[in-house]
């Protein structure tokens, strides 16, 4: 974790040495998650996300933009004490890389990419007090993790803009991908991570626009 740690931080300090085509960023804001395949539905784990970013105009319509945020991923299960059913959580903590490239469209900018993830942390909390590895039916989780984000942002001022974004993991989290007995050329199997993240980005140099 340190060694990865290091190698962040000296990425962005080459991205702040080329201020002059690179601009950098923070990013603050929440991401609400939940885990394919772990038999409950519903983004009803809340948890912080936030970073930096640089980025480079093409263009007046195209942008490239790299960051390294922290985001907390997981799943939760609510208590229904009437039906029995006894409630748990499970978090799980990133170190996300996200590379996109962004369409600027009138005030809106969409933007899509793949994504890298380290897990650092993996916690399951419920009643009888908190596990440092989730004793789920579907295995500890990896500590790598590739998928890809899809998102729009819109401008709050010069420098600060609103970006809703929808994350999904393309390889398992846990388990592993089988080929389906039942159905040809259809695989089954693995947990996978979904988000939606709700934050807000400073330009600190440059405008948001």
């Amino acid at each position: 974790m340190r060694i990865l740690t290091v190698i962040l931080c000296l990425a962005f300090q080459s991205f702040y040495a080329q201020q002059g085509t690179f601009k950098p960023g923070w990013t603050i804001g929440v991401n609400t998650s939940q885990i394919g395949g772990d038999g409950v539905a519903g983004f009803n784990e809340i948890g912080l996300t936030g970073g930096g970013f640089v980025y480079s105009d093409f263009n007046k319509k195209w942008r490239a933009q790299f960051e390294i945020n922290y985001i907390e991923k997981g799943s939760r299960r609510p208590s229904r004490p009437k039906q029995g059913i006894i409630g748990w959580a499970i978090n799980l903590h990133y170190i996300e890389i996200p590379v996109l490239a962004i369409y600027k469209w009138k005030k809106f900018k969409f933007e899509l990419g793949p994504s890298y993830a380290f897990l650092f942390r993996q916690v399951k909390r419920d009643i009888y007090g908190t596990d440092p590895v989730p004793l789920t039916s579907y295995g500890p989780f990896k500590q790598h993790e590739l998928g890809y984000v899809v998102g729009v942002a819109v401008p709050l001022g010069k420098k600060w803009l609103f970006n809703w974004r929808h994350g999904n993991s393309i390889t398992p989290i846990a388990g592993s991908i089988q080929q389906n007995p039942v159905r040809l050329f259809s695989f089954i199997g693995g947990s996978y991570n979904t988000g939606l993240s709700f934050t807000l980005k400073y330009s600190i140099q440059g405008k948001s626009q």
